[in-house]
This record gives structure tokens, C-alpha cells and sequence, in this order.
């Protein structure tokens, strides 16, 4: 989480603490890194998902077609495997 937040004060979003990230409204800041048009951005985006197990589909959709623009595709594949690799084709019951 603490690199995520230094890579959003890199982006202007200026968050103190691990505490402040946790109680940010997650929607709201995916929605805040959205319009920013950079791979940092896109990177923060997809780390959110995954420490926040933010599992909307709109979020995947953005976040794939986002990684094809920037020509990303492979950055976001290996460093999303690992944490979803189980969770996709081994559901909790």
C-alpha cells in the first residue's frame, strides 16, 4: 500500500498514510485515476484492484483496454497473475 501511495503523490493525489488510503472512498479515486491519461495511472488502478479485491468488471475492462493503448499488456498480465491466479479458477465456497 505504501507504494501505491507514493506512486499517487507522483500523480498529485495526495494521500498521508496507509490509514487515509484505507478509508478513501475506492470508486471515487479509480473514477480520479481514470481521467488521468498515464501508465502511472493505470498502474495505480490495477494495484488498487488487487489490494482492494475490487472485482467490477468495468474496472478489468478498463484496465485491459487501457494496458492495449499504452501498449502495457504484458506489465499488467504478470503483475496481476500471481494474486489472481487461485481466486479466478479456485472460488471460495
Amino acid at each position: 500500500k505504501v507504494l501505491v501511495i507514493s506512486k499517487l503523490n507522483d500523480l498529485g493525489l495526495n494521500f498521508e498514510g496507509v490509514e487515509q488510503l484505507d478509508m478513501f472512498n475506492k470508486k471515487k479515486l479509480l473514477r480520479n485515476l481514470a481521467k488521468i491519461n498515464e501508465p502511472l495511472a493505470l498502474k495505480c488502478v490495477a494495484s488498487l484492484c488487487k489490494i482492494y479485491d475490487m472485482d467490477d468488471m468495468k474496472y478489468w475492462e478498463f484496465i485491459i483496454n487501457t494496458a492495449i493503448q499504452f501498449k502495457m499488456v504484458k506489465y499488467v498480465f504478470f503483475s496481476l497473475k500471481s494474486h489472481y491466479e487461485f481466486s479466478v479458477f479456485c472460488p471460495q465456497r
